[in-house]
C-alpha cells in the first residue's frame, strides 16, 4: 500500500490535535472513540453497500496512524509488526474463516470510553 498522507502531515494533524485536550490521557480516548465510532460505521456502510465505506475506511487509517503517533510508534515498531502479522496471518487464516463466517454485531461503542470523552466535551 502506497502512503498517500505524509507523515509530516499526520505529525501537524496530530500535534494541532493534541493542544483541544487537557492531557494525553484525553486524546488517546478521542482516537479510541473515534476508531471504534468508524469501525461501526464501517461495518454499517459495508452491509449497505454504500460507496462512502472507501472514506470512513480511509479515515479509519489517518486514525489509527495519530493513535500509533500518539504511542511512539516509529518506522521499526511498523516493521516488527508487519512481520509478526504476515506470520500470524498464515497461522490463524483457517481460524479467521470460521469467525469470519458469523456475523459482526459489535455494535456497541465502548462506554467507558465514549462517558470519559462526554465528560471532556461537556467539562
Amino acid at each position: 500500500m502506497v502512503s498517500i498522507i505524509k507523515e509530516e502531515q499526520l505529525i501537524a494533524l496530530d500535534k494541532a490535535n493534541k493542544k483541544q485536550f487537557k492531557d494525553s490521557k484525553g486524546y488517546y480516548e478521542f482516537l479510541m472513540f473515534e476508531v471504534q465510532k468508524h469501525i461501526v460505521e464501517i461495518n454499517d456502510l459495508k452491509e449497505n453497500k454504500n460507496p462512502h465505506v472507501k472514506k470512513e475506511i480511509v479515515d479509519l487509517a489517518i486514525l489509527s496512524k495519530m493513535l500509533a503517533l500518539n504511542e511512539g510508534a516509529n518506522k521499526g515498531t511498523y516493521n516488527e509488526r508487519l512481520k509478526k502479522f504476515k506470520e500470524k496471518s498464515k497461522q490463524s487464516f483457517e481460524g479467521f474463516r470460521s469467525e469470519a463466517s458469523k456475523p459482526f454485531r459489535n455494535q456497541k461503542i465502548s462506554k467507558s470510553l465514549s462517558n470519559k470523552f462526554d465528560k471532556k466535551i461537556n467539562s
